[in-house]
């Protein structure tokens, strides 16, 4: 009975999880573009929705840093992307650092919350 209980409970509270998340979806960086994550993550932070947003990056997405992203305390920072494939085109995002931008070379995101 109680099982029947949390299950139907679930079944009702989680669409109500789910909608509270908002998903941006993080273009790559074709060159010479730059910092399209950095943007995201700091629109985010300034519109104070960066515990309810998770950035989707593309696959095979080239994402460069301008600069270290920050996670401020009491906050997380949730990013994804699809589950890589068998072919180039569905291979994993990478994130790089610019040499041009104020990017720590010692960590590319500096966390004061969660990740």
């Amino acid at each position: 009975m109680r099982k029947t209980i949390l299950t139907i409970l679930g079944t009702v509270l989680l669409p109500f999880l789910i909608h509270g998340q908002t998903v941006v979806k993080v273009a790559s960086d074709n060159p010479p573009s730059e910092g399209n994550l950095n943007k995201a993550v700091t629109a985010a932070i300034t519109a104070g929705t960066l515990n309810n947003t998770v950035f989707e990056l593309e696959p095979y997405g080239y994402y460069v840093l301008t600069g270290t992203i920050g996670v401020p305390a009491g906050m997380t920072l949730t990013i994804t992307a699809p589950a890589p494939g068998t072919t180039q085109a569905t291979a994993p995002p990478q994130v790089v650092w610019s040499g041009t931008g104020g990017l720590n070379r010692d960590y590319q995101f500096e966390v004061f919350g969660n990740i």
